[in-house]
């Protein structure tokens, strides 16, 4: 932020002195937003902040549970710890290399999405029409405040 844009907002915060009881009603609103962070619902039982992270399943989170199970699963199998009944031939030429095919499909997958979203691109000319009118307004202004554009 600016060294103007912070007089400005001294300035309007000082012209707009708060009252006691616009006070009042910040400290409430502040005790009813910390109340909502640390409450579940309206049922559950309050926790902490800190705690709240680890009941919020997000993307990464999943796909990492995800991976895990997988590759506990594999691991298992892969040890005999999990008995299948596969062949010996089976076991010995195949399991060994499901984490590399894995890798090769998610690779051939990540590309045909790469390629499908090439292909279905859509041109807006709009947009690169008003990019252009912001880049040539740049110009101008750089233009006058001296600075060479070019």
């Amino acid at each position: 932020m600016s060294r103007g844009a912070k007089n400005r907002k001294f300035t309007a915060a000082v012209k707009e002195w708060p009252t006691r009881e616009s006070q009042a009603e910040r400290r409430q609103a502040q005790l009813d937003r910390r109340a909502s962070r640390r409450q579940i619902n309206a049922h559950g039982p309050a926790l902490p902040t800190h705690q709240l992270f680890i009941l919020i399943m997000t993307r990464a989170l999943q796909t990492l549970s995800i991976l895990l199970l997988a590759s506990s699963v594999y691991l298992a199998v892969a040890l005999g710890h999990i008995p299948l009944p596969l062949p010996p031939k089976f076991k010995e030429d195949v399991v060994p290399l499901l984490p590399v095919w894995s890798i090769v499909s998610l690779g051939a997958y990540l590309l045909f999405k790469l390629g499908w979203g090439v292909l279905t691109f859509n041109d807006v000319p709009e947009a690169y029409n008003g990019l252009m009118k912001e880049v040539e307004m740049a110009r101008k202004d750089l233009r006058a405040k001296g600075v060479l554009v070019d």
